[in-house]
């Protein structure tokens, strides 16, 4: 489903590439785990695989089609219809209930679909609250919702489990394999180890100075 090869990505004032000749592969049904310390280009990585940014060269193959010289509206419609991002911040609407946020993109707009997806991530008695008014791993866990409910062939994750106690991290990890499980492609970033148990593959990034 994901295919990179030969990925490079630099940033202006840096003396080399954040990421510089990168390649794997990611099946359906297949979670990927990358690792790697602040800066290494975990975020970066994930901003290109999301279509939210181009590389500088090489090539991103989502099911086959080139994304990286692909046109503006055709990577939009891509990325609308096949991937789906769960941000670090959650980046949820503030104004709308936890309910509504993930009710925003889904592509059945079904109240019960919904709803079971905040209980798959332990939040159905906080369908009604004004998604500004979570705490941050609230935030998290209805954004992994949201992300899930999409049903797209692809979910990008990045470093769900931040800020997650033990408990709601193995929830949101059993989450992303039960995605895994129905063909999805996963690909998780995060320097948290409690990731790892479920990931099929690993790939550690070193980073660039700066």
């Amino acid at each position: 489903m994901i295919h990179v090869r030969d990925l490079v990505k630099s940033y202006p004032g840096a003396r080399s590439p954040i990421i510089s000749g990168l390649s794997f592969s990611v099946a359906r049904g297949e979670i990927l785990w990358v690792s790697g310390p602040s800066g290494s280009g975990k975020s970066t990585l994930l901003n290109v695989l999301g279509l939210l940014t181009d590389a500088d060269s090489g090539s991103y193959r989502i099911d086959g089609v080139e994304m990286l010289h692909a046109k503006r509206a055709a990577r939009t419609q891509v990325r609308r219809s096949e991937v789906s991002t769960i941000f670090q911040r959650g980046n949820l609407f503030a104004h709308l209930n936890a309910l509504d946020n993930i009710l925003v993109g889904m592509p059945t707009r079904s109240r019960d679909d919904a709803a079971a997806q905040l209980g798959a991530v332990g939040l159905a008695d906080k369908a009604n609250q004004l998604a500004g008014l979570l705490s941050g791993g609230e935030q998290e866990r209805v954004a992994i919702a949201r992300a899930a409910a999409r049903c797209t062939p692809i979910l990008l994750a990045d470093e769900p489990v931040a800020g997650l106690d033990d408990r709601n991290a193995e929830t949101v990890m059993d989450l992303l394999a039960k995605s895994a499980q129905r063909g999805v492609a996963v690909v998780v970033v995060s320097h948290d180890d409690r990731t790892a148990h479920v990931a099929s593959a690993t790939l550690s990034l070193t980073g660039a100075t700066a």
